[in-house]
């Protein structure tokens, strides 16, 4: 597979991928409704192209032109997002009217028209380095710090997207016999979701880069090496290759993270929509939290073959939470700690808490005994916190 195809490809999955995680999200900002326009158009063109250059087929180009010539109207839709104003009113006409001319052009025009191809390169870069010099220009006072540093970093990404996207139109030097543009849409979306999540600062945006370039240059060396090809004309594709693959795994990498935080955020939806007018409501609402698919709440009743008093003063006076594992280990109350470990294997737990002293009432939750669960004993403390500061009477023993 020719170099190019492996690059605009890597693209194209680093912005499906990005589109996939919006969809797969509860909540969606005006903003990511926005993104999602530009990154629909990116990923069609990159899918297309990378299937015309590796077919050939003159139709495929003209299917190329479509999406292209849409591109700067979703771009300038998401800028304005960015920036929370409307564009001057000469860029919104340009925009909305070369938007139809291109599209009409690409459609009537003959397959391989250097003529539609020629107008369409033109009226991208065009616009491209308008939206740059709007973002460039803006009013920083008008945005919050953390708003600052997500335009900032999609103004770099933007002009390092406009530089590489330049060689898709043979605008390149002449050592240089690849197109980039698949580099350009992950920069894009790398930008927008490292810098979603915190501010970052110069230092952090240098060394990132530099770590990345020394990323793809270590696994491009090791392939010229396996190779033995040392020359210009397989050493320089060989890099570029390696830097989208390394951008995608990044990009990717991201997304997974985020997925991860929004699946430990989803405790704090939870504690947003509980029911906390009183225990019973609470232990209702249990059932809608996710880390407790697997739980039981055991009162009075269910624990008539142990000593209650003994288990509940060993609760409350050790931790918040307490683990299969831990109790096995305990030797400060060892005969409490025997009928804990039994409640817990008996009902096939692994942890639990004291939600009520009196009348008793306990939570048991089956999680896995890793490193991710020891971040869910926090949630599982603040359950207990709040379930003790509500009334005893509303207990239902």
């Amino acid at each position: 597979m020719h170099p190019d195809v492996i690059v605009t490809w890597a693209g194209a999955a680093g912005v499906t991928a990005c589109l996939v995680y919006i969809h797969r999200r509860r909540t969606r900002s005006f903003l990511e409704s926005r993104m999602m326009l530009l990154l629909y158009g990116l990923a069609a063109l990159l899918w297309v192209r990378g299937w015309f250059w590796l077919d050939g087929d003159p139709r495929l180009r003209t299917l190329t032109l479509v999406p292209a010539a849409l591109l700067p109207l979703a771009a300038t839709l998401f800028v304005e997002g960015l920036l929370r104003r409307h564009g001057p009113l000469a860029l919104k006409l340009l925009v909305a009217i070369g938007s139809v001319v291109m599209v009409v052009t690409a459609v009537v025009s003959k397959p391989g028209s250097q003529l539609a191809f020629r107008s369409l390169q033109g009226y991208l870069v065009l616009t491209l380095l308008l939206l740059f010099w709007l973002l460039l220009r803006r009013d920083r006072g008008d945005l919050a710090a953390a708003e600052n540093a997500l335009v900032d970093a999609m103004t770099v990404a933007t002009a390092v997207a406009i530089m590489v996207a330049l060689t898709d139109f043979r605008l390149r030097p002449s050592w240089l016999d690849l197109r980039l543009g698949g580099i350009g849409g992950l920069l894009v979306v790398y930008a927008s979701v490292a810098a979603g999540r915190r501010r970052p600062t110069v230092r952090s945006a240098v060394v990132g880069t530099a770590w990345t370039l020394a990323k793809a240059a270590t696994v491009a060396a090791a392939v010229i090496v396996l190779w033995g090809d040392w020359s210009v004309s397989f050493a320089v594709p060989a890099f570029f290759v390696c830097l989208a693959l390394v951008l995608l795994l990044a990009v990717v990498d991201k997304l997974r993270t985020m997925a991860r935080d929004e699946e430990t955020d989803s405790f704090r939806h939870w504690l947003l929509t509980a029911d906390t007018r009183s225990l019973d409501t609470l232990v209702d609402s249990l059932e809608r939290l996710k880390l407790a698919e697997n739980h039981l709440v055991l009162r009075a009743a269910d624990l008539r073959d142990y000593s209650v008093d003994g288990l509940v003063g060993n609760l409350a006076a050790g931790p918040p939470v307490r683990t299969l594992a831990e109790l096995r280990r305990e030797h400060a109350s060892p005969e409490a700690a025997e009928q804990l470990v039994d409640l817990l294997e008996s009902h096939g737990m692994s942890h639990l808490t004291l939600l009520s002293r009196q009348p008793p009432v306990l939570f048991l939750v089956a999680l896995p005994d890793v490193a991710p669960a020891q971040d869910w004993l926090g949630d599982l403390a603040i359950v207990r916190k709040i379930a003790e500061s509500l009334p005893a009477e509303t207990a239902n023993g």
